[in-house]
């Protein structure tokens, strides 16, 4: 099984469209099975970056894609569109031998982010 990570794509005001092709390019050339996103989709967390985002993502070829929410993709309620946009599920059975668990630390308007009650609790 093959597992590509990327992440900060950043569509929107910091979105640089030549690299994101090139990283298209090299990662669709491994023909991976999985990409995991690790957030930052968006820069501002518009509904129009996310719907510019859907597409590009659609680039990228593999069998499963598994987005992670990142602090810039819950800017400005961003949060709300990120489920709309990019469902996700927290565990991710990827083979028999091979489960992918992620945990989303992002809080809306912070910088920062952090493992909340309910998360420690699972």
């Amino acid at each position: 099984m093959l597992l590509v990570q990327i992440s900060d794509i950043h569509v929107g005001s910091q979105f640089q469209p030549k690299v994101f092709a090139q990283v298209v390019n090299e990662v669709n050339k491994l023909k991976p099975d999985i990409i995991v996103i690790t957030g930052d989709l968006t820069n501002e967390g518009l509904i129009k970056e996310y719907k510019e985002c859907k597409k590009l993502v659609s680039q990228l070829k593999a069998k499963k894609i598994i987005t992670i929410s990142g602090n810039h993709d819950y800017r400005n309620t961003g949060y709300l569109a990120f489920k709309k946009f990019f469902p996700f599920e927290s565990v991710n059975n990827l083979s028999k031998d091979v489960v992918l668990v992620t945990v989303g630390t992002a809080r809306p308007d912070r910088n920062e982010g952090e493992v909340g009650y309910r998360q420690n609790l699972w």
